[in-house]
């Protein structure tokens, strides 16, 4: 199955990497420890992504809150040129 270059860079941004964003945001900033799956599926023209992840019990809701933050600054902001640049670094290796 062939899966486009875009979801594979949504991919790394958003918890492909130990600097990402939801590595930043649940497990720096929140002190959350997180185990993080970000899968891509489907067929070529309509691809499709979960994220599954292990938390505790008692921060369960929270990092489900924190994860659709994420999703949404991914749905609704810019990517910053630094961010794209460090994706570029980390294809390049």
């Amino acid at each position: 199955m062939k899966i486009s270059f875009g979801l594979q860079v949504l991919d790394t941004i958003l918890g492909g990497y130990f600097g990402s964003r939801l590595m930043a945001n649940i497990r720096e900033d929140k002190r959350i420890h997180l185990w993080y799956w970000f899968s891509r599926c489907g067929i070529e023209d309509q691809p499709y992504f979960f994220v599954s992840t292990e938390v505790a019990k008692e921060v369960t809701e929270a990092t489900i809150r924190e994860i659709y933050v994420e999703l949404d600054r991914l749905k609704n902001e810019p990517i910053p040129a630094d961010e794209l640049q460090n994706e570029e670094k980390l294809y390049a290796r």
